[in-house]
């Protein structure tokens, strides 16, 4: 059975580094205006500056509420993964797909679960 492997390490600040950049995951509310005003809460990745200041502008979309899935969201955003928005149709089956740093896409089920290596 394949799983994820883990190729980076966060530390006890929720803080990575990775081609000598620091990033740091977040957790903070987020606007989401689908139907009006509302606000939900989210980790988020963001750079950490060279003076140890977490940047305020968050690096990605809202990865997840749940800490395990954020950071495994986080690691993709890291090594250059995205996620490929509008991308939900019948020839995906619905599901989400992201994009590989080489452009191939694949559903992140199969990312998070390691069947598509990262």
């Amino acid at each position: 059975m394949t799983r994820w492997k883990s190729q980076l390490r966060w530390d006890d600040d929720n803080q990575t580094t990775h081609d000598d950049k620091t990033y740091e995951l977040w957790a903070h509310g987020y606007s989401t205006g689908k139907n009006g005003p509302s606000r939900d809460d989210a980790w988020h990745l963001h750079r950490v500056l060279d003076s140890g200041q977490t940047h305020p502008e968050p690096l990605s979309i809202p990865l997840s509420g749940n800490w395990r899935q954020a950071k495994k969201l986080g690691e993709l955003w890291v090594l250059g993964w995205r996620n490929a928005p509008g991308t939900l149709s019948p020839e995906h089956g619905y599901r989400e797909m992201w994009r590989a740093p080489d452009g191939e896409l694949h559903p992140i089920a199969d990312v998070l679960s390691g069947v598509v290596p990262h």
